[in-house]
Parts: structure tokens; C-alpha cells; sequence
């Protein structure tokens, strides 16, 4: 039973190492600033959701009709098969995958803009956003909310800051 709970562990593990990057490495594949390309990433998350919904319904009809009908070998062997093709797709392209350059942990710019916001937490704050400090493109910024708003005193300007 304890190899039970070690699988069941080493599951949820990977699903989340999974989950949350593959989306994330699909979307780097795409230039943003390419129309052409912009329309064939959201039609690639379609599809992508699409297959995942399907497999996971697959998963829990036809596979446990195989392991109940048939037997467990054969169900286990086309879950392992499946993720062996998975895999060998997978490292075949990887050669033709784009990589983004890091720019730096996300973690330490979370942190700066932390450690800003209370260096300048008696600042004024302007009355036009336009005034705060942004180093990205229009398009690509995310847009201002009340609920954390204390966070936008960090890209107030202040003497020394350059």
C-alpha cells in the first residue's frame, strides 16, 4: 500500500511540473508580434485543451472499461505506450523548439518590486498612471487593480532611482 501513496505522490508531482510549463513552453513558440503567428497560437491552445479534455475523458471510460474488462496489463500498457510516444514526439522536436534568453528569476523581480513598494511607501502617488514607471511595451503590460495597488508605489519615480 505504501508504494500506493509513493505513486499517487510522484503523480501529482509531475502533473504539476506538467501542467504549469508545458502551456507556458507552447506559448513561447509563437511571435506575439506576428498576426499570422498570434492567430495559430490560440488556435494551437484550442486544440490543445481540446485533446487534453478528450484524453482525460478517454482516460476514465475506455481505459477503465480495458483494465475492468479485459485486464490491468493491457490498460497499464496502453497508458505506458502513450506516454512513450509522448515522449519520443516530445525529444524529437526539441532540437526545433524556440527558447526565450531569462531575463533573471522571477522570484527576485517579485521581491524588488516588494522591497520598492515599501521603500516608497510615504511617496505620492500621481494622479495619472501615466506618470509611473513602466519598462515594457503598452501591449504587453498588465493592467492596473485596486487589489493590490500598494505594489504600484514601486513604479513611482523618485529622485535616485536612475
Amino acid at each position: 500500500m505504501g508504494i500506493f501513496y509513493i505513486g499517487l505522490c510522484e503523480l501529482g508531482m509531475g502533473l504539476a511540473g506538467v501542467k504549469s510549463s508545458v502551456s507556458a513552453l507552447a506559448t513561447d513558440q509563437f511571435d506575439h508580434n506576428d498576426k499570422e503567428e498570434k492567430t495559430k497560437m490560440e488556435n494551437f491552445f484550442n486544440r490543445f485543451y481540446l485533446v487534453n479534455n478528450i484524453g482525460s475523458i478517454l482516460a476514465v471510460t475506455v481505459l477503465v472499461y480495458i483494465q475492468d474488462e479485459v485486464s490491468r496489463g493491457v490498460g497499464y500498457g496502453i497508458c505506458a505506450a502513450a506516454m512513450i510516444t509522448a515522449d519520443i514526439i516530445y525529444l524529437s522536436r526539441s532540437r526545433k523548439y524556440r527558447y526565450k534568453k531569462r531575463s533573471g528569476s522571477p522570484l527576485i523581480q517579485v521581491v524588488q518590486v516588494i522591497a520598492a513598494a515599501i521603500k516608497k511607501r510615504k511617496l505620492e502617488f500621481p494622479s495619472d498612471v501615466s506618470l509611473l514607471y513602466e519598462d515594457s511595451s503598452p501591449e504587453s503590460r498588465v493592467h492596473r487593480t485596486n487589489d493590490f495597488r500598494w505594489l504600484d508605489k514601486a513604479a513611482v519615480i523618485s529622485d535616485g532611482d536612475f
